[in-house]
This record gives structure tokens, sequence and C-alpha cells, in this order.
């Protein structure tokens, strides 16, 4: 059964015409009764997740599949085997792709998808793929979700330790800033990123993977936008990240992205201020 499945997922992975037939032929429905009828077995979870995500090849693939029923087939996949990681990693990246539009964003959020991935990144810290996807999905939801709940959910301190697990990672560093980035939309995300040591991530980000344009252009967005608060352009400048900063636009000077994040960063951390105190560390449920 192992291999059917992963025959199954391999195929699909690579054609797109495989896709739309394989859909049309009811295979969607297979798929979810196979894994309503095995929730135990990891491998049918595995490759059924697998199998999903590469299904989710449009707007419309994902909302049929979501009215199918597979959202709560990856969810439960998902909390029925939290230490296996290849069944985390395939229902991140299937959540993945089917957050891609705002209906199913919320859908995911209420069906407890926020709780899955902060608690797939904490269990598997260690595997990249994992990280990767999960940082993804998280970023996927912050589009549509409060960025808020992210936040009290534990998704900061998931995605700083997943930056700070994976220094050389690009993926995972890009991936992850891009989340970071996302959260900074709300004041108190930006303290919060502050204190659990977001800042020290992403200048080290900057510093580790200086030819990879989309980890330099999220950082610096990030760092543009944690400037609004007096107190992070001072971190911001002791920990180095001007320095990051300009080297990244020497590094890209034909990459529209990181010049304009760039520029908008140092822009910011050199605008005259009127320092404030910064807000007092709370604790995650007060954010």
């Amino acid at each position: 059964m192992n291999f059917l499945h992963s025959t199954f997922t391999n195929v699909l992975a690579g054609n797109a015409d495989n896709k739309v037939a394989i859909a049309e032929k009811g295979s969607i429905n297979a798929i979810v009764a196979a894994m309503q009828q095995h929730p135990t077995h990891s491998g049918v979870q595995q490759h059924g997740c697998g199998a999903l995500a590469n299904l989710a090849c449009n707007a419309d693939s994902k909302m049929a599949i979501a009215q199918k029923g597979i959202i709560d087939a990856i969810m439960a996949a998902l909390q029925q085997h939290p230490t296996h990681t290849e069944v985390q990693k395939q229902g991140c990246r299937a959540l993945v792709n089917f957050a891609g539009i705002a209906n199913n964003q919320v859908a995911i959020a209420e069906k407890g998808g926020i709780d899955a991935i902060v608690a797939a990144l904490q269990q598997h810290l260690t595997h990249a793929g994992v990280q990767e996807r999960g940082c993804m999905a998280l970023w996927n939801l912050a589009l549509k979700v409060d960025k808020v709940v992210i936040a009290q959910k534990g998704g900061i301190d998931a995605i700083v330790a997943s930056l700070q697990q994976h220094p050389a990672r690009a993926g995972v560093q890009e991936q992850g800033c891009r989340v970071l980035m996302s959260l900074t939309d709300n004041a108190n995300n930006r303290v919060a990123i502050f204190w659990k040591g977001g800042i020290d991530a992403i200048v080290a980000a900057l510093q580790q993977c200086p030819t990879h344009a989309g980890v330099q252009e999220h950082r610096c967005r990030a760092l543009m936008i944690l400037a609004t608060n007096v107190d992070n352009k001072v971190v911001i400048a002791q920990k180095g990240g001007i320095v990051a900063i300009v080297v990244a636009l020497q590094q890209h000077p034909t990459h529209a992205g990181v010049q304009e994040n760039g520029c908008g960063a140092l822009m910011r951390l050199s605008k005259p201020t009127t320092r404030w105190p910064l807000p007092r560390r709370v604790a995650s449920t007060q954010l």
C-alpha cells in the first residue's frame, strides 16, 4: 500500500494533465475515504496528504477539494501523527496549497490549523522540510487570519526557533522571515518579535544567506517595519543590521525588491524619532 500511494503521489507531482484527469475521475473522494478509513496508518496519511497537496493546482481545485472534507482529513492526519515527520511535512504542504484562497484560510484556522502547524514546527524543529512548509502555511494563513491570534498561539516563538535552528537553509530563512514580516503589521507583534529574539534572527539571516535574493528581500522588509519602533532601531544597529542591509543592496543591484526594501529599511533607521519607552514584556496571551 505504501508503494502504491507513494507512486500515486510522485506521478501527480510532475504532470499537470494527470492532476486534472485524476481529479475528474473521482480520486479526490477515494483519497479522502482512504484517509478516513485508515486514520492510524501513517503511510496512508502521508501519501494521502501528498496526493491532495499535488491536486490543489488551481483555485477551483482548492475550493472543490476543501468542500469534499479534505481540510478535516488533513487536520486529522496532523493530529493523529504528531511525531511522524513525513505526515507533518506533507500535511503542512497540503495546508500551504489549500490556504492559497481566502475561504480556505478561514476554514483551516477555525478547524485548528494554526495550533497544528505550530505544533509541527515545535515537534520537528530539526527537520528543515517541516520548518519550511510550516512557515509557508502560517504565512498563507496570516493573509486572512488575525495576526495577533497567530502570535498568541506561539507562532512567533516557533518561527524564531526555526530561523535559529536552520541558519544556512535558505528556504527556511526565506519563509520564516516572510511570516515575521507579515506579523509585524501589528504593533504588539512588533514588540513581541523584539523580546523573543526575532531581530537577532533576521539580521543573522541577512548575514548567513547574502546571495539569496528572496531571503534578503523579506529580511530587509521585516527590518523596515520593525524599525517603526525607536528601540528596535537601536537593537537593529547594535546587531549589525545596517551593515547587513548595505551588503544586501550591494549584492543584489538588479533585484528591485531587495533594493526597495533595503532602502526603505535604511530610511526608517535613519529617520529622526522621539524616543518612547519600550512596553514591558507581556505574556503571549496578552498580545
